[in-house]
């Protein structure tokens, strides 16, 4: 036998009770927040690799720097030593054993320096462009050797005294040579700065034009037998040799920095960078040879005077590496610029640039000239 009756009455009554229950349950209880769908964390993928200005900032960088290179241009050499003389007589003379020297122009350090500028467009996916210039001094200290005239024998051809074969009594007593250089390049880029693994390493390809105008000077002078019977004793003559090379071209490379102390608060951004690229210049070259004697109160007579002027594409390798570092600051105005300092060894090949090849010298063509030192400097950026 049930406890209770159940009926229609009481069913009614127990459901509105229940219900009762639930809602005094469900008010009681605390609701949770609602949480927003969180965004996505930042790839480790392409970013861009810039100094993180604020809005603020124009994205202008200006820079200068203080280069110390050397230039050298093969093929320049003026004479040989320790080279047995033809045999004449039955006595000819024998050089001394050991190694014989190539004269040649001395090659040191210039001073120069470098401008740029740089703005970066955001717009345009944070595409740049980059405007540098490139000077160096001209001057180079010459070179004086005298020597053993009977074991050496000049490389150029002073015509009609010095010849080719050159006689037993054609030899060189002193020779001087200098080599001076008028170097200014013009570059102008399109690139665009990335970076891979949160900026760890940063890369900018770039792409643009190069524009160079140079003046190459090499001066010699001898001191040698007079083998011409019209003239007796030493014979000063001289050899002055002048190339111009003006052109334009395009121009392709890479840009690249590893950071090794990404996530160092006093050292953030020290970077190891470089530069990888290439160039293909076409212009006129136009050389010009002079040549004959060395008259008392500085006169000179001449024997030759030719000129050559032709077209040509040079390749030009381009090779940096160094180290750098840059820091945001003005907190007054939220981090809107950033200073970069480095320091690099850069190094240009200019293949075939040298074309001091004519009647006056032996053909040996065209020679390779290198471009090569230290580069110290800094930007702003803002």
């Amino acid at each position: 036998m049930p406890f209770f009756k159940v009926d229609s009455k009481n069913s009614i009554l127990f459901f509105a009770l229940s219900l009762l229950l639930f809602k005094i349950a469900v008010a009681e209880t605390p609701k949770a927040p609602i949480t927003p769908p969180q965004a996505p964390p930042l790839a480790e993928g392409l970013l861009y690799a810039g100094p993180q200005l604020n809005e603020e900032a124009v994205y202008i960088q200006l820079g200068a720097d203080y280069l110390l290179w050397v230039v050298s241009q093969e093929g320049l050499e003026t004479a040989i030593n320790n080279l047995a003389t033809v045999p004449v007589s039955g006595n000819p003379l024998v050089p001394v054993p050991g190694q014989g020297t190539s004269f040649m122009p001395r090659f040191k350090p210039r001073n120069g320096f470098k401008v740029h500028g740089d703005v970066v467009l955001r717009s345009c996916e944070d595409v740049d462009l980059f405007l540098e210039y490139i000077w160096l001094d001209r001057s180079a200290p010459g070179i004086t050797n005298t020597t053993n005239s009977d074991f050496t024998y000049p490389q150029l051809v002073i015509a009609p005294v010095i010849g080719s074969p050159s006689p037993p009594d054609e030899g060189v007593y002193s020779v001087s040579s200098s080599y001076k250089f008028e170097y200014n390049v013009l570059d102008f880029e399109i690139g665009r700065l990335n970076s891979f693994g949160r900026s760890v390493f940063i890369s900018r390809q770039f792409w643009g034009l190069r524009g160079t105008w140079q003046t190459a000077f090499w001066n010699t002078s001898y001191v040698t037998n007079a083998y011409n019977p019209n003239f007796s004793g030493r014979f000063p003559a001289f050899a002055n040799a002048k190339q111009q090379t003006n052109g334009a071209g395009v121009r392709g490379g890479l840009d690249f920095g590893f950071n090794l102390s990404p996530k160092n608060t006093l050292m953030q951004n020290l970077m190891i960078t470089g530069t990888i690229a290439a160039s293909g210049i076409f212009g006129a070259t136009t050389v010009t040879w002079q040549s004959g004697q060395n008259l008392s109160n500085n006169r000179q007579e001449t024997y030759q005077y030719t000129q050559n002027r032709f077209y040509r594409i040079t390749p030009v390798l381009d090779l940096s590496l160094g180290l750098g570092w840059n820091y945001s600051f003005g907190k007054e105005s939220n981090d809107r610029y950033n200073i970069e300092i480095h320091a690099s060894w850069d190094t240009q090949s200019w293949i075939g640039f040298g074309q001091f090849t004519s009647p006056t010298v032996s053909p040996g063509g065209a020679q390779n000239m290198t471009v090569q030192g230290l580069t110290v400097g800094g930007s702003l950026f803002f």
